[in-house]
């Protein structure tokens, strides 16, 4: 830390590093830490300040860390590394690898624990995915194992060895192969098997094993797949599934012979739906009914029966199977060949669908009632030979007796099927089976004992006790009405076993749904394509983020998804990663996608693996990846930033220093110790003071001082001139610095840069000089210049107090001559001696205007309130002459009274007027020129271009 404190460089690389780093005392409070660690913890700098490192940590790792920490203080470790948990600021915990090691002050005492953690969060849960995936392998129903090139087993799971009879694993891999089969089923596998794997990569199919300590030969489905390593693509093992064929082979068996019972039933057994049609009719019905083609069975169940019964069928038998579910009686059905009435029993039923609870058809078990009494006898015997062959049936079947349900019939499939013996039979079904209080059974039998209606169940869980274990098994099963002469007196039960296959659609949707949460749920974007056209299967919400897109996207084509990529490599890639199976790995990818509606730079680390269904072969590609365009982005900046400011240093001629302020030592940058003229690689503080020019030697000792004490806030500026140590060049140096604090405010570091203005100050003082020489020389063009204003005001005073005697005379013979009596009469004469004096009266008064604006300095003193209406009257006065020569007719708004000089406005009125009628071409009517005053806009505007009659001027 000590050393990243003497350079920006390497405060630089504490701060980007990206590891996280943090400084602690020895209480374990943190004094300084680097982003990489604030992100790891969720926390600012500013908050980890007032925290601890235990208050952050795990507390069940707390104590592991304390014990390695006192063997750190303790001398007998100098550093150790842990692997222990944090508590994020937002509540969740991160794993971490931490190295820790201790600081020493100057005196080799420890001061500061030092931390550099790395984030190992990912790396954990990986770790636990593989335990997951090792215990979901260990604990899998199916058999799995690795075969080693050398024909031993290296690895067989835990139903593997069941199955084939190892005792543990030191027993799988002393075993060769050859011993797990007969010679004649070894033969297989040698000429076989291993060939296709070795050359194909796959092999599946039935194959026969034994079991090493009972000797038992049995069938299993084997899927053997090569294993090849990931690097040289060189086979490396063979793994294979197995699945014990028996209980599927013995469920197979189970299910036809129940079909084959209800073929060879004796009774008369149809099928219908619900409006009567037949379907389905046993081998004993067809014999009975001379029925000989499926076509002449599927007719409605009416032509089944002699004409006097088909009102009967369609009206009583039809309402009370609607009515009840259900009925029984006699019935005449006909021979379909020579038309014989045959009476049967007839017992027919609604069969509901199990999951909605309708009715979806009819069934009918008839009993020939033609030879009943005549043969009395031979009926009983077959009924015992019908006992005895449900004793004997490999299908489980029993009957109970009465409300009660007392066990009756149970052959030795269902006694298996319960895990009893024969005691049972007679003992009512609570009884025999308790564990069956509190399940739907005993409802069941209830509801189809009172009911009469059959009920059938599908991969129905039901909980047994075997060998003194309660276990949930599956069972497809039966309970009808058991009747006796048309009452039901029981209820006959028929089961199959289907605990495997449904234990196996279980594991293998649960196995589906955990794969389906983990991609949609991760936060790394994750998408699936299937098929060599890339049709996207899966995309979860942070790739459907990545790419700007929503969920529509899911069943396109990749190409169709993002068309932006078309001419970008990646389609290629997964190309050729779903033809070869060879996974793809991409650092820092460049990707052009569109995203909020431009195409936009973005880099991804990515990884397109192939997915490979039960054969082993193909069928898609996982695409993973994670966004680093920030990081890339940064990363370049970093890297413009650090060359901009190499340059701006250089262009900038400025050096950089710092001073060790516990040992005095002196870091100079080369120009710096070129500008001290400094040589070799140690200075010191005093050398550097000694460079100061002595005359500013003791304000800058002072500066520095002040600027140490922590109240001042540890800003340092100065300037001052140095004297070269070796070549006494005189320089002025701009010093510009920061003083590092330690914890206890005493200073600990002096960081800043020096630039050299002694150009600088040169130039100044030059420009000094040349503004003084421009201030001298203004002041005596300033007074010239008063000196010629005097003179001129003396004249404007001498000249307009000369014309006022001409004036005086030229206004007293205009009045004499007004005043006699000869010219009196005369009009025309009176009114030019009239406009004589109007003049002479208005040149007086400019002339004293002309004086008055000569005198007065300040020309605001000289405004008044002038009515410009006035002014234009008396300027069209002076060109009424012109006027009437040039025929002009002046025409003008209102104007205004404004505040102004008055001489101005005459001198302003006199010029627009006079430049009107003096630029009038020949023949042609003169332009035009008015000032306007208009409230809110300027005083004066210019009109052209106006209509005018020859001769008019507007105004």
């Amino acid at each position: 830390m000590r050393r990243c404190r003497h350079s920006k460089a390497a405060c630089s690389r504490f701060k980007h590093a990206s590891l996280g780093i943090a400084l602690t005392d020895l209480n374990g409070c943190h004094t300084l830490v680097n982003p990489a660690y604030e992100r790891i913890v969720g926390y600012s700098e500013q908050e980890l300040k007032a925290l601890s490192m235990r208050e952050i940590s795990h507390p069940d790792d707390w104590e592991r860390k304390k014990a390695m920490l006192d063997l750190l203080f303790g001398g007998q470790r100098a550093e150790f590394e842990i692997e222990k948990r944090y508590t994020h600021k937002n509540g969740h915990q991160v794993w971490a690898r931490n190295n820790v090691s201790l600081l020493y002050d100057e005196k080799g005492q420890p001061a500061h624990i030092i931390v550099i953690s790395e984030d190992i969060s990912q790396q954990i849960e990986s770790k636990q995915e593989q335990q997951k995936l090792r215990k979901l392998v260990d604990n899998s129903v199916d058999m799995m194992a690795i075969l080693g090139l050398n024909g031993k087993n290296t690895y067989i799971n835990k139903a593997g060895m069941e199955m084939l009879g190892f005792a543990d694993q030191d027993a799988v891999q002393n075993t060769p192969i050859s011993d797990l089969h007969s010679p004649e089923d070894f033969d297989k596998v040698q000429h076989e098997v291993l060939p296709a794997v070795m050359q194909t990569g796959r092999w599946a199919g039935t194959m026969i094993v034994r079991n090493l300590k009972t000797g038992e030969r049995f069938p299993v489905y084997n899927n053997t797949t090569r294993i090849d390593h990931p690097l040289t693509g060189e086979p490396m093992a063979i793994g294979a599934v197995m699945r014990d064929m028996r209980p599927e082979l013995k469920a197979q068996k189970e299910q036809q012979k129940l079909i084959a019972l209800l073929e060879k039933s004796s009774d008369f057994v149809s099928l219908s739906d619900l409006e009567g049609n037949v379907h389905y009719v046993n081998e004993a019905g067809r014999r009975m009914l001379g029925i000989e083609t499926r076509e002449e069975l599927e007719r409605h169940n009416s032509e089944y029966v002699v004409e006097g019964e088909v009102e009967r069928l369609q009206n009583d038998i039809r309402q009370q199977l609607l009515d009840t579910g259900r009925w029984a009686g006699e019935i005449l059905y006909k021979h379909f060949k020579t038309g014989e009435a045959i009476p049967v029993y007839g017992n027919s039923m609604l069969v509901y669908d199990e999951i909605s609870g309708e009715p979806i058809g009819r069934a009918t078990i008839s009993r020939d009632l033609r030879q009943e009494k005549a043969f009395n006898k031979a009926l009983t015997e077959s009924e015992q030979r019908f006992r005895t062959m449900i004793e004997q049936a490999p299908v489980a079947i029993g009957v109970t007796k009465g409300a009660d349900m007392i066990i009756e019939t149970a052959n030795d499939a269902l006694l298996d099927l319960w895990g009893r013996d024969r005691k049972v039979i007679g003992q009512p079904l609570l009884t025999a089976l308790p564990e069956l209080q509190g399940q739907p059974f005993p409802a069941l039998f209830k509801q189809v004992f009172e009911t009469g209606i059959a009920h059938y169940g599908f991969e129905t869980p039901a909980a047994l006790v075997r060998n003194g274990v309660l276990e949930i098994f599956y069972f497809n099963f039966i309970y009808a009405p058991f009747r006796v002469n048309g009452v039901t007196t029981g209820v006959q039960m028929l089961a199959t076993d289907v605990t495997t296959q449904v234990k196996a659609k279980k594991e293998l949707q649960a196995s589906e749904e955990r794969f389906r949460n983990f991609v949609t749920n991760a936060p790394t974007p994750i998408a699936v394509y299937v098929g060599r056209e890339m049709r996207i299967q899966t995309a979860n919400e942070a790739v459907l983020k990545t790419w700007d897109r929503d969920a529509s996207v899911i069943g396109k084509t990749f190409l169709e998804a993002l068309p932006e990529l078309e001419g970008q490599p990646f389609s290629q890639l997964l190309d050729d990663v779903y033809m070869t199976g060879v996974p793809y790995n991409a650092k820092e990818a460049k990707v052009e996608l569109f995203v909020g509606g431009r195409i936009k730079t973005h880099y991804f680390n990515f990884t397109y693996k192939p997915l490979r269904d039960g054969n082993g072969e193909v069928f898609g590609v996982i695409n993973t990846a994670t966004d680093v365009t920030d990081l890339v982005l940064a990363r370049q900046q970093l890297t413009e930033a650090e060359e901009r400011l190499r340059l701006a240093v250089e262009s900038a001629e400025i050096a950089t220093w710092n001073i060790n302020l516990q040992n005095g030592e002196v870091n100079f940058s080369q120009r710096a110790k070129d500008w001290y003229g400094f040589e070799g690689e140690s200075v010191n503080m005093h050398d550097g003071f000694a460079a100061i020019h002595p005359d500013d030697r003791g304000y800058a000792v002072a500066n520095m001082e002040k600027a140490l004490k922590f109240e001042n806030g540890g800003n340092y500026e100065d300037e001052y001139r140095v004297v070269g140590m070796h070549n006494s060049h005189l320089r002025i140096l701009r010093m510009s610095g920061k003083v590092i604090f330690g914890e206890r405010n005493e200073p600990i570091l002096l960081t800043g840069i020096v630039r050299d203005i002694t150009l600088e100050r040169m130039q100044a003082q030059e420009l000094e000089n040349m503004v003084q020489q421009r201030t001298r020389e203004l002041q005596m063009a300033n007074l010239q210049l008063k000196q010629t204003n005097e003179e001129l005001e003396q004249y404007a005073y001498v000249a307009s107090h000369d014309l006022q005697e001409p004036l005086r005379k030229i206004r007293m013979f205009s009045s004499m001559l007004k005043d006699n009596k000869e010219l009196s009469g005369n009009t025309t004469i009176q009114t030019y001696i009239n406009k004589i004096s109007a003049s002479a009266t208005r040149m007086s008064l400019l002339i004293k205007d002309l004086l008055d604006f000569s005198r007065v300095d300040a020309k605001e003193e000289l405004f008044t309130t002038v009515d410009l209406g006035k002014v234009l009257a008396n300027v069209e006065h002076d060109f009424e002459l012109m006027i009437e020569q040039q025929k002009a007719v002046i025409t003008a708004d209102k104007l205004p009274v404004i505040s102004a000089i008055p001489l101005q406005m005459n001198q302003l009125f006199y010029n627009l007027l006079g430049n009107a009628l003096k630029f009038i071409p020949p023949g042609e009517a003169p332009g035009s020129s008015s000032p306007v005053h208009r409230p809110g806009s300027s005083c004066c505007r210019r009109t052209t271009n106006l209509p005018a009659k020859p001769g008019t001027t507007f105004l």
